[in-house]
C-alpha cells in the first residue's frame, strides 16, 4: 500500500515530465502546495477530524484520569448497585453515561 501512495505521489510531482498520453497539467510547485495546503492532500479529511473533533475527546478522557474523575465516576455508579448481585451489569451501564454526559457526545453517552 505505501509503494502505491509513493508511485502517485510520484506521479503528481513528475507528471509534467511523462510521455503525452500520460502528462500531467500541473506543474511541481502546484502539485507540492495541493499536497499540503488542501484538504484533499496529506493533511486531509482524516487529520482534520481528528484535530476538530476526537482531539478534544481524547484530552478530556486524559484529564478525567488524571485529576481521579473517571474512578469517581465509575465508584459512584459501583455504589449505587453495590448490595444488587448484578452491580458490575449495572456500573458497565450506569458509567458511561456519566463519563459520556459531561463530554457532550451522544455517542459517548449511548
Amino acid at each position: 500500500m505505501p509503494a502505491v501512495v509513493i508511485a502517485f505521489i510520484l506521479y503528481g510531482l513528475l507528471g509534467e515530465y511523462c510521455p503525452a498520453p500520460g502528462r500531467t497539467a500541473a506543474t511541481r510547485p502546484v502539485a507540492r502546495g495541493h499536497l499540503y495546503m488542501t484538504l484533499e492532500g496529506i493533511f486531509g479529511v482524516a487529520v482534520d477530524r481528528f484535530l476538530v473533533a476526537d482531539h478534544p475527546f481524547t484530552i478530556f478522557g486524559a484529564f478525567l484520569q488524571f485529576s481521579g474523575a473517571g474512578k469517581f465516576f465509575i465508584d459512584f455508579s459501583f455504589s449505587g448497585w453495590a448490595a444488587n448481585r448484578r452491580a458490575q451489569a449495572a456500573t458497565v451501564v450506569l458509567a458511561p453515561f456519566l463519563l459520556g454526559g459531561p463530554s457532550g457526545s451522544g455517542v459517548a453517552t449511548t
